[in-house]
């Protein structure tokens, strides 16, 4: 059998867990009211804001069956705690993609209204 964690320990995993569905759904809901306005306003950047803010949401919201795995399996409380972090990593390296390419876009408007 593998390493468990204590019970406080998985009380931390828990929170985490806890928090990343929280801020996940706040990104996708902040999404879905940005979506609206963008189509309301026919905002191009807003649309891309709103189709940032969904990614966040849904590239938060990956990683969160890991870190409650830890909670509730026994076992492979290790290799939970890996997977969850390599798809947290990935993620945040894919959001600093995504802002970049919000930059970008932004600039490009600014430009192309000049």
């Amino acid at each position: 059998m593998g390493y468990e964690f204590t019970e406080e320990e998985n009380k931390s995993f828990k929170s985490l867990y806890t928090s990343m569905i929280l801020v996940s759904g706040i990104f996708t809901l902040f999404s879905i009211v940005l979506f609206i306005a963008s189509f309301q306003k026919n905002d191009g950047l807003m649309f891309s804001r709103a189709i940032t803010f969904l990614l966040f949401g849904i590239i938060l919201f990956f990683p969160t069956d890991n870190f409650l795995k830890i909670t509730t399996t026994m076992g492979n409380d290790i290799h939970e705690l890996i997977t969850g972090t390599k798809e947290l990593a990935n993620g945040f390296m894919l959001m600093n993609i995504v802002l970049l390419f919000n930059r970008l876009l932004i600039l490009a408007s600014v430009y192309i209204k000049l």
